[in-house]
């Protein structure tokens, strides 16, 4: 009790002391602008570089086609923020169409679902280009109010309407109207059922949301110039052209 008293004013000491504060996203930064004016949001997008020659493949399935990009599906439970116990099981009904789950070197594929382990992200990338829906399948819990995952945004890049956990505000709020929001898996699963039923609809989506992500989910766009912006408060020499 004593340890965390003390860590949380050190905490408030440098956040007041601070010319700048750099965070991944708005909920972040609505709470540490009570002690400091120069906050920036900074999410991480990916780079321009990483995106730019991605080409949409042409999907003709006639099933809706989901992935997930993550290494848990194997150990459900193990990081409670990411935990996606029952998930898979929801692939048992035919009527949601298939899973292709990137990044879990030890899940076997079955039934509806389709494993890749592990792919180079040029690879990754790629292959997102041939489904319809990206996932976001955790469980609620109170770290999501602080944290902004990376994944959603490759989603989009890739053409992908996302569908969220809801908690997750940081993802619905930058993606708009392409993320959609569910509370729990018996909603993904109705959402599912859904776009199966209505595949036209999600592939009407397919350049509206790359077009999106281009203008608006890049790293050199919107998070490099408040990197820069931050850093004119400080003393710091930066220079970019390492790399972020």
């Amino acid at each position: 009790m004593f340890t965390k008293w003390v860590w949380t004013g050190w905490e408030k000491e440098v956040l007041h002391k601070a010319s700048a504060v750099i965070v991944v996203c708005d909920t972040v930064s609505e709470e540490h602008m009570r002690l400091n004016d120069d906050v920036y949001v900074v999410p991480n997008f990916p780079f321009h570089l990483e995106t730019e020659s991605l080409k949409l493949s042409p999907n003709k399935d006639e099933h809706l086609s989901s992935v997930y990009v993550g290494g848990d599906c194997s150990n459900p439970a193990l990081i409670p923020h990411r935990n996606v116990e029952s998930f898979l099981q929801i692939f048992s009904h035919d009527g949601v169409g298939t899973l292709t789950v990137i990044g879990d070197p030890n899940l076997l594929s079955s039934r509806n679902i389709k494993c890749l382990g592990l792919l180079a992200h040029p690879a990754m990338m790629k292959e997102l280009t041939r489904h319809h829906i990206g996932l976001l399948p955790w469980k609620k819990h109170w770290f999501h109010r602080y944290c902004n995952p990376n994944k959603p945004y490759e989603y989009a890049h890739a053409g992908l309407l996302v569908l969220t956990v809801s908690d997750l505000h940081c993802v619905t709020r930058c993606l708009g109207e392409y993320a959609v929001a569910f509370n729990n898996l018996y909603e993904l699963k109705e959402l599912l059922l859904y776009y199966a039923d209505n595949l036209d609809e999600v592939r009407e989506f397919r350049t509206k949301i790359r077009r999106f992500a281009l203008e608006n989910l890049t790293w050199e766009k919107k998070c490099e110039p408040k990197i820069l912006e931050a850093y004119s408060k400080t003393r710091v020499p930066v220079d970019f052209q390492a790399g972020r």
